[in-house]
């Protein structure tokens, strides 16, 4: 319960200031690594029990680099696109 409320939270949060014209991505990162924190504090592990280290800091590093490496399925890819210059004699 108390997560859905956070979450709650981090969405007024996120809606005010982006109505206050503050940058969203650095926003949502850090609400983002708040709301990690938080479930850390109420025992959710930010990484998988195997590749944990029991350490938060480096537990808390290690999500943060897999949240980043994510893989979006050709999402991001940018089709080749080769400038094509014209000279007109």
């Amino acid at each position: 319960m108390v997560g859905v409320i956070l979450t709650l939270v981090a969405i007024g949060l996120v809606s005010y200031f982006v109505i206050k014209n503050y940058y969203p991505p650095i926003i949502l990162l850090l609400l983002g690594l708040l709301l990690l924190f938080c479930a850390y504090l109420e025992g959710v592990p930010a990484v998988a029990p195997k590749a944990s280290t029991n350490f938060f800091a480096f537990d808390f590093a290690q999500a943060f680099t897999n949240l980043l490496n994510l893989n979006f399925s050709g999402l991001l890819t940018l089709k080749s696109v080769t400038p094509t210059l014209t000279l007109a004699f």
